[in-house]
């Protein structure tokens, strides 16, 4: 009798699944950090899909403030074409994949992560933004002409040092931003290059106002690119509007001698300025963070930790979480390395030692960006 009844009462546990209101099945979406937890969900049920594919476009804006960053690392494969994601969460390689339509090598070369995207450049001074979750791949125009149009000078040793984008342009392809930081030859940067999705080309930032200032890093902030200046690029306020749609703002004085600085939004909006001295990814000499306040104009106020979000360096790139919902361990920074908790001082390795100095590994946030 168990036996025939068994196939109807769990068809009968379904239908009672299946009817469950779709409030508090976003609830549930909504307690679940693990993009194939997500998967999962939507695999229940039509009902369970309707309402994760409702919830999709939210999730996917908020999602890169919920989700641990993966670590990029070659492949002992084919170095040349083939990449792996670790999780440090999870402590094991959690997706693979090939890096599409054309060979990266010597003469390609990674310069950051941003919005769940790769940034690639070449010597051509080609952009290709890769999306590891999708294999979706974005060529940009060339930069070439741009640099050249202010530098006639310039020659191979001029190169893009970083790519930042303003959204991840899954989700918002026809209004997303690019912003291209060049450096020299002697690891200064001189230029800035913008790009807005539906433009033919790019525009450069205003030569007379960034003349002088090293450029050291830069994000996207409250509709605009903020990047962070070695000088004062105003003496009143200390911030300059180089491109309508980059500011420039400097970077504290008595801070300048530190070897890296990095701009950061927190999960709570807040512009992060994190200050620190790195040896290999193992040696913390001093880390200080700073929030960008406008009481009276801007200026950087110490703080004395992140909460309970958790910070994630690496040589070109800074991203910041909410450690409530990624797994991660609160007021920390995780490094190529391992992890340092800032409120006790422990310090966790990480099992696989991972070089510091590698430009080709970088962390990168996870996006929900493919069908489910």
């Amino acid at each position: 009798m168990g036996r025939r009844n068994g196939p109807k009462r769990q068809k009968k546990f379904l239908e009672n699944w299946g009817s469950l209101p779709s409030e508090l099945l976003d609830s549930i979406l909504e307690s679940l950090p693990s993009i194939f937890d997500y998967i999962q969900f939507s695999l229940v049920c039509k009902h369970w899909r309707k309402v994760a594919l409702n919830q999709k476009e939210q999730r996917l804006r908020s999602c890169h403030k919920q989700l641990a960053p993966l670590l990029l690392l070659n492949s002992t494969k084919n170095s040349n074409q083939t990449r792996a994601l670790y999780s440090v969460t999870q402590g094991k390689v959690v997706h693979r994949f090939n890096l599409p339509n054309h060979r990266y090598d010597e003469d390609t070369w990674l310069c950051g992560s941003s919005h769940g995207w790769l940034a690639y450049a070449d010597a051509s001074f080609m952009v290709t933004l890769v999306n590891p979750f999708t294999r979706g791949t974005i060529r940009l125009p060339q930069v070439m002409e741009v640099v050249k149009s202010s530098r006639p000078e310039c020659n191979s040793e001029f190169q893009i040092s970083k790519v930042v984008l303003s959204a991840n342009p899954s989700l918002f392809p026809n209004d997303y931003e690019v912003l291209v930081i060049f450096e020299n030859d002697d690891g200064v940067t001189k230029e800035l290059a913008h790009f807005k999705s539906g433009d033919n080309s790019w525009t450069r930032s205003d030569r007379r106002m960034i003349e002088g200032l090293d450029i050291i890093d830069a994000t996207y902030y409250k509709g605009r690119f903020v990047a962070l200046t070695g000088f004062d690029s105003d003496p009143d306020h200390g911030v300059s509007k180089v491109h309508p749609s980059i500011e420039c703002i400097s970077h504290p004085h008595e801070l300048f001698l530190q070897k890296t600085s990095f701009l950061v939004k927190s999960t709570c909006e807040d512009l992060l300025l994190v200050n620190t001295s790195l040896d290999m990814g193992r040696c913390f000499g001093g880390t200080r963070i700073f929030k960008l306040g406008r009481s009276c104009g801007p200026q950087w106020v110490k703080m004395e930790s992140f909460g309970t979000d958790a910070l994630f360096l690496d040589n070109m790139n800074a991203i910041c979480v909410s450690a409530s919902y990624s797994g991660c361990h609160p007021n920390s920074i995780y490094l190529l390395e391992g992890v340092v908790n800032l409120s006790s001082g422990e310090e966790t390795w990480f099992k696989r030692p991972i070089t510091w100095g590698t430009r080709s590994i970088t962390w990168i946030a996870p996006t929900m960006a493919f069908s489910i």
